[in-house]
């Protein structure tokens, strides 16, 4: 059983790409670091101060894991994360503007919960203005577990901290 709450309904899409692919759990999970230029593109349509290529580098050779989440070959989100001592910490986690609320962010963060042991956790900080990151999380069953001020050194904004904790 998964550790998260599934959605009742998936919302329906119109559009050409969503009809050749009718559903997001087709999308294949991958643990491999390779598409960075398709990461990279997707960063810098995310994000205002985006990671570059060599920040997503660094995480595998610092013991991280980059998760790839594809569709019909090319990137649509990826997840990145460190071990620590109680489990695991996203470092980031993104989806293609185009194909979000598709169950792609929900199955990079289970693969990640497979990889942790019973009694572990995954935490994650997430900017006080990110509000659709909030909901996100708490909808996968994360609870807000502590403000982190000042956490963002390019804006100066706090984090919230969200936990999971993989049931024993």
């Amino acid at each position: 059983m998964w550790p998260f709450r599934k959605k009742k309904d998936k919302p329906k899409c119109d559009c050409e790409r969503c009809d050749a692919n009718p559903e997001v759990a087709d999308a294949e999970v991958h643990d491999l670091q390779k598409d960075l230029d398709e990461i990279v593109e997707i960063e810098n349509s995310v994000f205002q101060d985006p990671w570059n290529r060599r920040q997503i580098e660094a995480v595998s050779r610092q013991g991280g894991a980059l998760l790839i989440a594809k569709m019909n070959h090319r990137v649509v989100g990826y997840l990145c994360s460190m071990p620590n001592s109680r489990g695991a910490r996203i470092l980031t986690i993104v989806c293609d503007p185009e194909m979000r609320r598709r169950g792609i962010g929900r199955g990079m963060v289970q693969q990640l919960a497979a990889q942790i042991d019973k009694g572990e956790s995954i935490v994650v900080a997430v900017s006080e203005a990110d509000t659709d990151v909030h909901l996100f999380f708490r909808a996968i069953g994360f609870r807000a577990t502590r403000v982190k001020r000042k956490y963002f050194t390019n804006t100066g904004r706090d984090a919230y901290v969200f936990t999971w904790r993989k049931r024993l």
